[in-house]
């Protein structure tokens, strides 16, 4: 690896750069792969000029979260069923603010996988709580159910939209 295999990431909060330098971490961010590849399809053998800074409109600590985690979260698939607890304590541990603001970094990066494992966590927190939380959380005005099925005369109408 060349010591000039980098990129500097500016956050939304931040003027202090940061800097990554390891190569397959950023293999695994296709945007930042894709932001080498343009310096040099070779990138990871030889090495790029310096590239400007990318603007990130995240915050750093969720920028910190991502690259300290996207290589240990493994989502679902056959045979691995995770449990937030075990697999995904550190997220486990986050409000859904913070998990939203990842989960929305992971989907800028195009870090599918790990996306899907934040969306995990967040299902899970999100099945405890009462539905107007749910709204709340998902931006959405909860509406009040209509009577769909008249019990009397045992016929099911169409809700009035």
């Amino acid at each position: 690896m060349s010591a000039q295999s980098e990129i500097q990431l500016v956050f939304k909060d931040s003027t202090e750069p940061v800097t990554l330098r390891d190569v397959d971490l950023i293999k695994k961010i296709p945007v930042l792969k894709r932001a080498l590849e343009t310096g040099n399809p070779n990138w990871e053998t030889e090495g790029v000029q310096p590239v400007p800074s990318i603007k990130i409109p995240f915050p750093k600590a969720a920028g910190d979260f991502l690259f300290q985690h996207l290589r240990s979260y493994i989502p679902e698939n056959d045979g691995f069923e995770p449990v937030v607890e075990k697999d995904y304590k550190a997220a486990g541990k986050l409000s859904l603010e913070q998990l939203k603001q990842i989960v929305e970094l992971a989907s800028f990066m195009e870090s599918i996988d790990f996306m899907n494992c934040i969306n995990f966590v967040i299902a899970r927190k999100l099945e405890l709580l009462p539905m107007e939380q749910v709204a709340a959380f998902m931006g959405v005005q909860l509406e009040e159910l209509e009577k769909e099925f008249d019990e009397d005369s045992t016929w099911i109408y169409p809700a009035n939209n």
